[in-house]
């Protein structure tokens, strides 16, 4: 079984990404789940995650032509796209490194990980 890592780029891509979204989101698995094998807490849409590809890669792992896994990636000036991501934006804002604001820095958020069930204790994420 051949995995290979790449940039999401087709509309396939995308969609594959949000179905593996929904099959682990908090809010369509059980608590038991979710202790077991954790969750993902944003819910993006096909358009935010092709603004957010038009910014940065967004990685995906690939088995037989299917994304199994995938690390989103999102820049600082989209921080207003999903409200439920505003609170932890503005904490960066207030956190320090190196004893300057985070926000004197340039980064980017390396945000929601997701791995499908039949392939997680792979090592896929590091």
């Amino acid at each position: 079984m051949e995995i290979v890592f790449e940039v999401a780029s087709t509309e396939q891509h995308f969609e594959q990404i949000l179905q593996l979204q929904k099959q682990n989101l908090f809010s369509t698995i059980s608590e038991e789940q979710q202790a077991q094998q954790g969750f993902v807490f944003a819910e993006h849409t096909m358009s935010l995650l092709k603004m957010m590809a038009a910014h940065l890669p967004q990685v995906i792992v690939v088995s037989n032509g299917k994304v199994i896994g995938y690390n989103l990636a999102m820049p600082v000036s989209m921080k207003n796209e999903m409200p439920s991501l505003v609170p932890m934006f503005t904490e960066f804002e207030r956190s320090k490194y190196k004893g300057r604001l985070l926000t004197a820095y340039h980064f980017m958020v390396g945000g929601q990980v997701c791995v499908d069930k039949d392939f997680r204790r792979q090592g896929l994420l590091s």
